[in-house]
Formats: C-alpha cells, structure tokens, sequence
C-alpha cells in the first residue's frame, strides 16, 4: 500500500469519492496552513476554512458546521453535492504524529469485522455508529461516519441537569442502558473492545425532545443511542498479547486499565536505568485492558445519567492541563476510586499501586529538590506526592445513592401528574444501584457481564409472585328442577310492601 504524496481511496464505495491520484495536494498552499502545528510538529487544531476547502476539493461533500474537535483532528457535518438528503460525519485526522497513522489503520480493521459481522452491513442494527468508508491522503486521515442529529449524550444530559429541578427518568436510563449493553454484547461477540464508553461518545440518532415539558422527570421521547468513536478499540487479545497500551479518559477508566497504561509508560520510559529496570507487570491478569473495562465505564455512565455528575472526575486543575504528569493523574484517579467506593484495591492490584504511590513521592522529591527561593523556578503543587484526600463537595458512592433516592422521592411528591411518575419509585433506583454494584467490581473477572446486566432486575423488573386462586366453597348441590325459595320469598315479601303502602294512600284520600 503507498500512502506517499497522492491522495488515496482505499475502499470501493462511492460515499467518499476522491480525485485521481496524480493530483497532488501539496500543489495548494492554502492546503498548508489547514492545521496548527507546535514546535514538536503536533497539530494543535484544524482551521474550519482550510478543511471545508480540503473537503469540498477532493470528496462530493461540503462541510455545513464543526460538529467537535480533539487533539488530533476534528469532527464536521458534510452534505453531498448532489444529494442534499445525504448528510454524514467526517472525522479528519492529521498525519502528525506518525502514530495516528497506525491508530487509524486498526481502527478501519476493527470497523470493516464490525460492519461485516453486522445484520445487513449495517453497524446501526447493534446500536453501533455505523462507519461508511475511510481515505488516507499524504498529510490527512478521513473517516465518514454516520450523521446523528440528536447530538452527543452529554450535551443532552448538560440541557436536562441545568436545570436543578429536574432529573433524567428512569425509563429513560433503562432505555440507554438496554442499548449499550447490547452493544457491548455485539462487540464481545466479535472480539472487540471499545475501551472509550463515555457520555460524549453515545450519540441519538434522532433529536429526543421531552414527552411532558412541564413534568420534573424528563423523559426522552423513544430514544435510539448510537456508540462511536472507535478510535482506541481493540481486538481481544490472547494471553500472550500486550494488554497495556491503551488508555482513554481518566474519569471514565476502569483501574486495571490505569495500572495497565502505567506499567507501560514506566518501562519504556525507565528513570532507573537499564541496570536495575522496573519490573515487569505484563503477566499479571488483573492488570491491563479487557472487555469487562467497558462494563465499569458503562457503569460511571450510567451514573453520571441519574446523579448529573461524573463520579471519578478529578477537580484539581493542574491535572486538567496538557502539561500535566500523567503519572500522577493516574495516581490519583485511583486513589479517588477507592476513596469513592469505599474499598481497597485487592492484592493483585493494590502491590502495583503501591508501587506506583512510591514511584511518585520520589519523583515529586526530586522535582522540588534543588529549588531555592527567588529562582523563578515553579515548584509542585503542595499535593502532589501526598495520598489522595478529598476536597469540599465530592462524595461517595454512598451519598450518591442517598442523594439519588432522596431527589426522587422529594419529586415523586411534587409531581402533580401521577402519570409521569410510574418507575420512578425507591425500588427501582435499589436495583438500579444493586447493578452498579456488580459493575464497579476491582477485579474484571469478578465483575458482571454485559449479558449477564441484561437479565438484571433493573431491566427486567421485579419478578411477580404468582398467587394461587382462592378456592370456592363447595355447598350442598341444588337439582336443576329446585325452586329458588329464596328469591321467592323476597318476591312476595316485596309485594307485600307495595300492597300496604297502597292502602294507605287511598285512606289519606277518603
């Protein structure tokens, strides 16, 4: 395969149409300038003029708005030319650094199995975003996608908890669930692991306005969610496979992922020397990504859909920035986790942990080591280095639950349409909160699968007592040729009333 100069179609479908090869797109200088690029050549942003004019040259589509952008690439809404009833998602990638060029080659490999294990070719049917075709060109990556209108699930869930009176129902969430689950079901079926399940990457297909406006329990109108972004997937791998490459967003991560990531980043970028290298934890099966990674992703979404905030997420700013040690950004997205549920790591996992805990006071040690007063030098923020504490105004696990049953039941009775609140009850939101408990397992091979979650009470709902019918008393058989008496003697005794009150009306008148 050459992915030289020329611009290059690599699939046979007419959906991304791009000229000829002897075309080159390094003839264009305006072509040039389309993305920002740093002094390490990494590419800071893509220019919306730069890449409308890069599409509309080289495919049958015109841009028509950004829809999102991320560190290597962005996302925009295309039209066909001579089709304006076809509307896709364009993901333009840059070539810069050379590994999204790889990224993306596993990604089509993951997305072509998907769609050709999919029922009619279409990845859709298994509540999947379904791919269309993908180019490769000197400097740009293209993946087409298909077009959701209703948006990304958090920017939904943003417009719905803005509002403090108001909370996502429970039919809702059970309806989005059902649907990653059976997502995931597709993908473990077929090998694949997502590895980035996450608000921003479900998408509805339609817009899902509410079914009662007025209502405090906002219900989406038959909503159909989508899974996307596959640009971290991967196939299962053998026992044999490396398991730690692959690290998504922090907040949503499971821990064997984040332990994973870091036993990979500290040996191949190894501060003791290759004397004394650190030891290998390659061969440990509960460290390194796996497809029950997705169930405890799944399981902070779900959360974030009945509490409004993400459970795991980090509030200290300087580990928000580009610049920030992902080392300790691990550090202490673990030991938020733990302090959130409650538990300690088992002993598979918690001798990595402290190990990487030691790993960081030394490095904070010597980071702040040598620094005097006056020089100018910005030393560590005073928590770095010390164990995870909380800050004011995160809570547990617990006091999530708590204050999800207490919400509820506070709407339940300022609800003045009795309809709306059907499901919304304390028993429903215990078994929502008994299936979270089985997807926040630390260990993945503990840790519910996604079709075991299927049959849970959640979605299945509780299970009905079949009650025995109350048995008749058998009385003395009457013969069919038996006068009723009974009805007899209220027949006469009635007439016998009548025929009183009759005389005595007729002696008033004489």
């Amino acid at each position: 395969m050459n992915d030289g100069g020329n611009v290059q179609q690599l699939m046979s479908t007419d959906n991304i149409q791009l000229r000829l090869p002897n075309e080159q797109e390094t003839e264009d200088e305006e072509f040039r300038t389309m993305v920002s690029v740093d002094a390490n050549d990494r590419p800071l942003r893509v220019h919306f003029l730069s890449a409308n004019y890069f599409i509309r040259k080289h495919t049958h589509y015109t841009v028509e708005n950004e829809l999102g952008k991320g560190g290597q690439g962005a996302v925009y809404k295309v039209v066909r030319k001579d089709n304006a009833t076809e509307v896709r998602a364009l993901k333009l990638m840059s070539r810069t650094p050379s590994s999204n060029l790889s990224a993306v080659r596993r990604e089509v490999a993951v997305l072509t199995n998907l769609r050709a294990a999919s029922v009619t070719n279409m990845m859709s049917n298994h509540s999947l975003c379904h791919w269309y075709d993908h180019a490769i060109s000197s400097k740009w990556l293209l993946l087409m996608f298909q077009f959701c209108r209703g948006g990304d699930l958090q920017h939904v869930m943003k417009s719905i908890y803005k509002d403090s009176a108001k909370v996502l129902s429970l039919k809702s969430v059970r309806e989005i669930g059902l649907q990653l689950l059976n997502a995931l079901v597709f993908l473990q079926g077929q090998g694949v692991m997502h590895l980035d399940v996450k608000p921003k990457n479900v998408f509805l297909e339609e817009v899902c306005g509410a079914v009662c406006k007025k209502s405090k329990f906002y219900e989406l109108n038959d909503p159909k969610v989508r899974l996307g972004d596959f640009g971290l997937a991967h196939r299962i791998q053998n026992e044999a496979g490396d398991k730690r490459s692959v690290i998504g967003t922090f907040s949503y991560c499971a821990p064997e992922v984040l332990l994973g990531f870091w036993d990979k980043y500290r040996t191949k970028h190894c501060a003791h020397g290759d004397q004394n290298p650190p030891q290998n934890l390659r061969d440990n099966p509960e460290i390194g990504m796996a497809s029950a990674s997705d169930i405890w992703s799944l399981a902070v979404t779900l959360i974030q859909l009945v509490h409004g905030e993400r459970l795991f997420a980090l509030v200290m700013k300087e580990l928000h920035a580009k610049t920030a040690n992902k080392i300790h950004k691990i550090y202490y997205s673990i030991g938020k986790v733990q302090w959130v549920l409650g538990c300690v790591l088992p002993a598979s996992m918690n001798e990595a942990f402290t190990t990487l805990q030691s790993e960081v006071f030394a490095e904070t040690a010597r980071s702040n080591q040598g620094m005097t007063e006056g020089s100018g030098e910005t030393p560590t923020p005073a928590w770095y280095g010390k164990p995870w504490s909380p800050t004011a105004g995160e809570v547990t696990f617990a006091q999530v639950k708590q204050n999800v049953l207490s919400t509820r039941a506070t709407l339940v009775k300022k609800e003045p349409n009795k309809r709306h609140i059907k499901g919304e009850g304390a028993a429903n939101v215990k078994f929502l909160f008994d299936l979270l408990d089985k997807m926040l397992i630390y260990s993945g091979s503990s840790r519910i699968t996604a079709a075991d979650a299927l049959t849970h009470s959640f979605f299945t709902g509780p299970r009905k007592i079949t009650r025995q019918p109350k048995k008749r008393r058998v009385g003395r058989r009457k013969s069919a040729g038996a006068p009723k008496t009974k009805k007899l003697k209220t027949a006469k005794k009635c007439r016998s009333v009548s025929a009183r009150k009759s005389r005595s009306v007729s002696a008033r008148q004489s």
